[in-house]
């Protein structure tokens, strides 16, 4: 009996997927080290949802967050048992469906264990805007909330005032982080930089970005949304990366990290991976985990007003000062990579467990 070609094509996914989650857990398994806080681990039912509500690897930037806290659960954290289980775990990649504004509120038919007055369903939030409220919205993208979310705890890149305190939890983008961060100690041409999109037709004329891009640039200034060869082949001869974003940041004191279409920012987490001082420009942002990660000693958070005044603040940094935020950015790059980044978020979910 021979397969229609859809058939087919529908058969041949499915077997890609399973092969390819085979070897990202066999991937991860390898990269993390999870004995150093195995009595942290909590337990993790996650549910089996049609396949309909099974992610896609689509806007694939962002979901690789959502994909290593999948195999995290799966790896370390899950129980057959949902009598054990501390947390539920609902493998929907919410973020695919708010860009196509639908709304999957469907998949609660399949969750035999939610029950509202316990909080303990987990539920990751990857967007670019608040899941809870229609604060800071640009785009034609999340035209609604989902209002169901309300009973769910959410693993949210948007770390603002919006999430619900000691429910909600803000993480790092996952991308942002390594096995073993390093600290280099190459001369730095510039004072500050940012390489990126300045820019978008979505973004009001008053946004931090447009503002960003009208800063007067100096020698010493880097401002772009990429390098020229020139550029580049005179930062290469500091330290060697084919990376434009991480090169700039190599060779610059501090890296401007500005919100975009969220609050939260990869160029802000970036910039410590690669030893560049942070200058966070996002109003209302929250740093994920502050109660135990000193992001004072090592980073700046300048209020978004103040954005004219940049070079100013940042050329008021004595050698000395520069030098101290330096030797902290170091001794704090243990928080920054992937093994940490997990301990922090199941010391943050038993702790939730507690209250």
């Amino acid at each position: 009996m021979s397969l229609s070609g859809g058939v087919k094509r529908i058969i041949d996914d499915a077997i890609d997927r399973i092969v390819h989650v085979k070897k990202r857990l066999v991937i991860n398994h390898d990269y993390w080290r999870v004995d150093q806080f195995i009595n942290a681990l909590p337990k993790v039912y996650i549910y089996d949802l049609p396949d309909k509500f099974k992610p896609s690897h689509r806007l694939s930037l962002v979901s690789e967050t959502y994909f290593a806290l999948y195999d995290f659960f799966r790896l370390y954290c899950q129980t057959d048992d949902p009598q054990k289980a501390e947390y539920f775990f609902v493998p929907l990649n919410i973020i695919q469906y708010q860009f196509r504004n639908e709304n999957p509120y469907g998949v609660l038919k399949y969750l035999n264990y939610f029950d509202p007055l316990h909080h303990n369903h987990l539920l990751i939030a990857l967007g670019d805007y608040s899941q809870r409220s229609k604060k800071n919205h640009f785009g034609h993208a999340y035209l609604e909330t989902y209002t169901w979310l309300n009973d769910f705890v959410l693993l949210a890149l948007e770390s603002t005032s919006d999430l619900i305190p000691e429910h909600d939890i803000g993480i790092i983008p996952y991308n942002t982080l390594s096995t073993k961060p390093e600290f280099n100690k190459n001369k730095r041409p510039y004072l500050y930089s940012f390489i990126g999109e300045i820019s978008h037709s979505y973004l009001p004329n008053n946004h931090i970005r447009n503002q960003m891009g009208a800063i007067p640039l100096k020698k010493d200034i880097f401002i772009a949304s990429r390098l020229n060869n020139n550029q580049r082949k005179e930062l290469i001869n500091n330290y060697y990366t084919q990376n434009d974003y991480e090169l700039v940041a190599r060779n610059s004191l501090f890296t401007l990290a500005p919100a975009g279409f969220g609050r939260w920012t990869y160029r802000f987490f970036q910039a410590i991976q690669w030893g560049s001082i942070p200058v966070l420009l996002s109003d209302d942002y929250i740093k994920p985990f502050e109660d135990s990660i000193p992001y004072d000693d090592f980073c700046i958070t300048i209020p978004e007003k103040d954005i004219t005044r940049i070079d100013e603040i940042l050329r008021s940094f004595s050698p000395y000062d520069v030098m101290r935020l330096q030797d902290a950015l170091e001794n704090n790059l243990h928080h920054f990579t992937q093994t940490g980044f997990f301990y922090k978020l199941c010391n943050r979910l038993k702790l939730q467990i507690k209250h």
